[in-house]
């Protein structure tokens, strides 16, 4: 347990600074997005939960049925886990390969852990309960369409800000030709 700790601070360190080098040098595509935020869905959800506890209600959503819907998207986030490791290599760069010895699945519970410790503190006290309700009402939907809403929610606010708040930002779509 300890190591997997020591691990997930290495990540929480390495990905800010990595991640944002390696996506001004390159974006990932939507299925690429998709695999990552599948992959570590479960993981922001219950640092969500975590770290918005003490500003929601007892009988909020995310406090109430957050670890319910983390064990929901579980499985999928598995699956997802072969794409996205190289996308996940993509954004770290050479620091990847400190994960090259380890198995998928202690890679995967290491690497979200520290994308959980990034992403699930950045939700704002005063924002929490909005963002309870907005989990409770896409609760209904797959994790494939969660993961895919979610990228395209990260995708339109990495353009609006011209920097993306998620250390990876998504490649436009190819130019469409006209009919």
């Amino acid at each position: 347990m300890k190591s997997f700790r020591i691990g997930a601070a290495i990540v929480a360190l390495i990905l800010p600074l990595q991640s944002v080098a390696a996506a001004e040098q390159s974006c990932l595509t939507p299925p690429e997005a998709q695999a990552l935020i599948t992959s570590f869905l479960p993981d922001l959800i219950l640092a969500t939960r975590d770290g918005c506890r003490a500003s929601l209600p007892a009988d909020a959503f995310l406090v109430r049925s957050g670890e319910a819907l983390a064990a929901r998207y579980d499985g999928e986030a598995g699956r997802a886990w072969t794409a996205a490791r190289p996308a996940m290599g993509k954004l770290i760069g050479e620091d990847a390969k400190l994960f090259d010895k380890l198995d998928d699945q202690t890679t995967r519970k290491v690497i979200g852990a520290g994308v959980a410790a990034k992403m699930g503190g950045s939700v704002k006290a005063k924002d929490c309960e909005t963002v309870s309700q907005v989990l409770e009402a896409l609760e209904p939907l797959p994790p494939a369409n969660m993961s895919r809403l979610l990228g395209i929610v990260f995708e339109a606010v990495g353009r609006a800000k011209k920097q993306s708040s998620t250390g990876f930002t998504v490649c436009p779509p190819p130019a469409q030709a006209v009919r």
